[in-house]
C-alpha cells in the first residue's frame, strides 16, 4: 500500500488494466477519465475509487499551478487485510451491491484524509508510525463511504461475478510472463476450450485478442512509467519476442514502443 503525489501538467493515458485498487483524488485538474467505457468528467476535489482490474483510460491537465493529483494504491495482499478488518468491524458492511464500476464521492472529511497523508510524506516519522497511518487512512476512508451510502464491496468482487474475458484478464494481469494458452487457461476457469472460445465470441473478443490486448496495456506502463528498455518491456509485459512486441504495438497504436514513449513521458511531463 502506497500514497502517491502527482504534480504533473498533464496526464494522458492509453488504456489499461490496473493490477491495483486505486484511490485518487484531484485537486485543480480538469479533462476527462474513462472506467470500463463509463466516462467521468467532473471529479475535481473529488475522490474517485476504481477496483483492480478495471479499465482506464484518462486525459486530464492542470487548472492551477498549486494542482495536484493524490492516490493510495492498494495491491492483492492489502486489500484482503482490509476486507478482514471491514468484516471484523460489521459482518455485513459487504453485503451492498448495486453493480457499479467505481465510487466518485465529495466530502471535507475524505479531504483531510488525504491532506494527513501529504504531510507525512515530509516529515521524519518512522517508516512503522508512516504505514500504520497509511493503511488506517484508507480503512477510514472506506468507512466513510459506507456510512454515505457507498457500495465498498466493489473492491473485493469475486472472479465468479465477472465475464469470461474479465475473468481471464485477472489471470493474465496475475502472471503476464506465463505462458498462457487457451488450453491452459480454460483449464484454469475450469470449463472446456470450445465452451470457453464459444464465451469469449459471444463477448465479441478472442483469445489471442484478449491476451495481447492485457499484456500491451501492460507494456503501456512500463513504457511510460519505467526507464526498461524495449526488451525488458516485451519480456515482463508476457512477449516472448521483442519484434513480435513491436510489431503488433505499432498495428494497435500506429507508433513504435520507442516513440510511444517519448510522446507520453512529454505529454505527461515525466522527463
Amino acid at each position: 500500500m502506497y500514497f502517491h503525489k502527482v504534480t504533473t501538467n498533464s496526464v494522458n493515458l492509453q488504456p489499461f488494466r490496473t493490477k491495483q485498487v486505486f484511490l485518487i483524488r484531484a485537486d485543480g485538474y480538469s479533462g476527462s477519465a474513462f472506467i470500463n467505457g463509463s466516462k467521468i468528467a467532473n471529479f475535481d476535489q473529488s475522490l474517485l475509487v476504481i477496483p483492480a482490474e478495471s479499465l482506464i483510460q484518462c486525459d486530464i491537465q492542470k487548472d492551477r499551478s498549486d494542482g495536484v493529483l493524490e492516490l493510495f494504491t492498494i495491491n492483492k495482499r492489502d486489500k484482503a487485510a482490509l476486507k478482514e478488518k471491514l468484516l471484523l468491524i460489521n459482518d455485513f458492511i459487504l453485503d451492498r451491491k448495486n453493480n457499479a464500476d467505481y465510487i466518485l464521492a465529495k466530502g471535507d472529511d475524505l479531504a483531510s484524509i488525504f491532506a494527513l497523508n501529504h504531510s507525512l510524506v515530509s516529515c521524519h516519522l518512522g517508516r512503522e508510525v508512516k504505514n500504520l497511518t497509511l493503511k488506517q487512512s484508507v480503512l477510514h476512508l472506506l468507512l466513510i463511504l459506507y456510512t454515505q451510502g457507498y457500495d465498498i464491496s466493489l473492491l473485493f468482487h469475486q472472479a465468479c461475478h465477472l465475464s469470461v474475458s474479465e475473468r481471464l484478464t485477472r489471470l493474465f494481469l496475475d502472471e503476464p510472463m506465463y505462458k498462457w494458452t487457451l488450453e491452459n487457461a480454460a483449464k484454469r476457469i475450469f470449463t472446456s476450450n470450445s465452451t470457453l472460445r464459444r464465451n469469449l465470441s459471444r463477448e465479441n473478443t478472442s483469445f489471442s485478442k484478449l491476451l495481447n490486448s492485457v499484456r500491451l496495456g501492460l507494456a503501456i506502463n512500463y513504457l511510460t512509467f519505467t526507464n526498461f528498455n524495449i526488451f525488458k518491456v516485451s519480456e515482463l509485459s508476457g512477449f516472448n519476442s521483442s519484434a513480435y512486441f513491436c510489431t503488433i504495438f505499432k498495428k494497435k497504436y500506429g507508433m513504435t514502443p520507442q516513440k510511444f514513449r517519448q510522446t507520453s513521458k512529454e505529454t505527461n511531463s515525466l522527463n
